[in-house]
């Protein structure tokens, strides 16, 4: 368990006593940016901190991935 600190209009103030880890940091401050979190990190958004405006925001886009070309060789 690791304590954050947070500041700003997109979280709520108070304290938490949820477990959090310090990927936590990096996947909640990506969502909340709207970009995609570390390939790496398994944290989790932290979204009992963040304000009500800005939970729906939590979804953090996947990645933009090219499609397999079809094995005809055409366009899909």
């Amino acid at each position: 368990m690791c304590r954050l600190h947070f500041m700003g209009s997109a979280f709520q103030p108070g304290t938490y006593r949820t477990h959090t880890e310090p990927v936590d940091l990096a996947v909640t401050l990506a969502s909340l940016l709207g970009i995609n979190a570390p390939a790496q990190a398994a944290g989790r958004v932290l979204t009992e901190a963040l304000q009500a405006s800005h939970r729906a925001a939590t979804t953090v886009p996947a990645p933009l991935v090219a499609p397999s070309p079809s094995p005809s060789g055409a366009p899909q």
